[in-house]
């Protein structure tokens, strides 16, 4: 029990010093948003009433206690561009970018893993030699620009979406799955070759250890040592690798969703950067840094189940 909460700790406060080097961070950043809101034109008086409105003549630790309060509430303060509670536009935006990087990991799980394992059972032969071709290829191409190609070759060529032709998934949910299929393509295939890369040499060195030796000599079939035995050895590198792709997919749906003309999390933090809308790019950031912090603790936790030696080392704690 120790471990969990430890963990839990460790996460809560990690939580809290990259949220408050966030909020420090903009801070810092010239401009006064009373300015902002109201325009270079407003009086020196209507500025100040509106930074005592605002709280912005408080000091740094109140104000910070305040923000992440409003935080973890749900309560970002209003968008100088929109005049919109921040905590509604996120709430528009997060499903579409959340949907997109959960088919981009379905995705990685479906190309990976299988044809990591083929590999591996083919070791140097022309299954093996061929698809290290492919993920030579795959992993050199940038998300982005495959992006770029899959937008010219189905979107212009074969005809079979309308480029910018985006379905809003409150209009139509099998439409704004379908549009997505490519973008989440472009955004996995990349860090699926990697997984089969990763995969294919993990599976290999486990099979080459002393207790693949001792399984067979006990009976049991090729598959059976495989199945039961390796694999679960050999994810463990995996799981790594599958929670640092998953936090680098959010960077990655950044500039997928400007090729591809998804309103998405990505494209409003950039619309946010280029309007100086403070309050937003403050929200969107401090929601990705917190994403990934918890996807490395769900990884921590991946661990334990996976690697029985985790559970032993900490059995004295629990």
């Amino acid at each position: 029990m120790k471990f969990y909460i430890k963990k839990i700790i460790t996460l809560i406060i990690t939580l809290l010093i990259v949220s408050f080097l966030t909020f420090l961070a903009f801070d810092l950043i010239s401009g006064d948003p009373a300015i902002s809101k109201l325009g270079t034109q407003a009086t020196p008086e209507k500025v100040e009433a509106l930074r005592e409105e605002m709280g912005l003549n408080d000091p740094l630790p109140v104000r910070y206690a305040r923000w992440i309060s409003g935080f973890v509430t749900g309560d970002l303060g209003e968008s100088y561009s929109y005049h919109l509670p921040v905590g509604q536009m996120l709430l528009e935006k997060l499903p579409v970018t959340l949907t997109m990087m959960g088919m981009s990991f379905i995705m990685i799980l479906l190309l990976g893993i299988p044809l990591g394992i083929l590999c591996a059972r083919h070791e140097n032969g022309i299954v093996d030699h061929i698809l290290s071709v492919l993920n030579q290829i795959a992993m050199s191409i940038p998300p982005f620009f495959l992006g770029v190609l899959l937008t010219f070759l189905f979107g212009l060529v074969f005809k079979l979406f309308t480029p910018g032709g985006y379905v809003s998934y409150q209009d139509s949910a099998a439409g704004f799955l379908g549009y997505l299929i490519l973008p989440s393509f472009a955004i996995a295939l990349p860090k699926s070759a990697m997984t089969v890369k990763l995969l294919r040499s993990s599976v290999l060195g486990q099979l080459r250890l002393d207790y693949v030796k001792t399984a067979r000599s006990r009976g049991n079939t090729q598959n059976g040592v495989l199945y039961r035995h390796v694999l679960r050895n050999a994810c463990i590198p995996v799981l790594t690798f599958l929670g640092m792709a998953l936090a680098d997919m959010l960077a990655s749906s950044i500039i997928i969703e400007q090729v591809f003309g998804i309103p998405g999390l990505g494209r409003m933090l950039v619309g946010s950067i280029s309007g100086r809308d403070y309050p937003v790019v403050q929200a969107i950031i401090t929601f990705l840094a917190a994403f990934v912090v918890i996807v490395n603790f769900l990884v921590d936790m991946g661990y334990r189940w996976l690697d029985p030696r985790v559970r032993l080392g900490g059995s004295g704690n629990e």
